[in-house]
């Protein structure tokens, strides 16, 4: 017995160091890029096109981010995506929370057919088109109401929420009852309270579906005070590829590419920077509220 349980810890000890190796692996395949796009925004363009710099930077410069300042647009869009990605959270939530909660009672009438609804308004919309024109004929086209409005309804988050109002004990909900407490006391009181987990992840979700968003702000907004990050990067790679395909003169080439190389390491940090800063605060939330109602008893 005693030979096969040290034969046994040391398959566990084998066991363990080969996952831990892999982790380690995969943890320095999934960070270098990362690493490398940080090292990148303060090294010298020339010996990053000579591909010298692979683990530290060469020519510590950070004149990719003073180069920042000649295009105050980057700051227009900036300022607008945290705008957008706050804002709409937050509205998104206030949109959100009621309804599944709403939907996660029983005694709700009409409650299945309000949840089969939600789920087909997932897999089938009005189309681009016909949304267009009637954002046209609203009179929303470039102004801030086609982006935040449509926003206030979220299927997918809908379902999470009213999972996680559905875990709820019901005993709580009838003691809640019991002492006189109304559904809006019991919404504020108890259930947002018990399902923090549950709104970090939906705040999480929809800021970044609100950073990363492009093609909306593509279609609907031509106002630039009004555009987002996305849109403002793509317009400036865009005026520096034509920049550098219209230069004259070898030197004017060079010095166009130069730019274009800086520019592109130094935006993508900002453009990852808040949520550096914001995942932080939520990591501990996700694993939970992302696993809600994803298990049954």
């Amino acid at each position: 017995m005693a030979t096969k349980r040290k034969n046994r810890v040391k398959q566990d000890i084998g066991v363990n160091l080969v996952i831990n190796i892999f982790l380690i692996l995969a943890g320095v395949i999934a960070l270098y890029p990362v690493w490398f796009v940080l090292i990148a925004s303060i090294s010298d363009p020339t010996y990053i096109s000579r591909s010298e710099v692979l683990l530290i930077p060469k020519g510590i410069s950070f004149s990719a981010y003073k180069l920042l300042k000649n295009y105050p647009e980057i700051f227009i869009g900036y300022r607008n995506s945290i705008f957008y990605m706050f804002v709409g959270s937050f509205i998104c939530l206030s949109g959100v929370l009621p309804a599944a909660f709403a939907l996660s009672r029983r005694n709700l009438v009409g409650r299945k057919f309000w949840n089969t609804l939600i789920v087909i308004s997932m897999y089938f919309s009005g189309g681009m088109i016909p949304t267009y024109l009637l954002h046209r004929t609203i009179g929303w086209i470039d102004t801030v109401w086609v982006l935040i409005i449509p926003g206030f309804f979220t299927a997918y988050y809908l379902i999470l929420a009213r999972s996680a109002f559905q875990e709820l004990p019901e005993t709580l909900y009838e003691a809640a009852r019991i002492d006189g407490s109304s559904d809006f006391r019991f919404f504020f009181q108890f259930a947002i309270p018990l399902t923090k987990a549950m709104i970090a992840v939906i705040f999480l979700f929809s800021a970044l579906a609100w950073w990363n968003n492009y093609t909306r702000f593509l279609v609907y907004i031509d106002n630039p005070n009004l555009q987002s990050i996305q849109v403002v990067v793509k317009q400036i790679t865009e005026k520096l590829t034509s920049s550098l395909s219209n230069a004259a003169t070898f030197t004017e080439q060079v010095e166009a590419q130069k730019t274009k190389e800086l520019l592109k390491y130094s935006i993508v940090v900002i453009t990852a920077l808040p949520f550096c800063i914001l995942y932080p605060f939520i990591q501990k939330y996700f694993n939970t509220g992302v696993m809600i109602g994803a298990i049954k008893e």
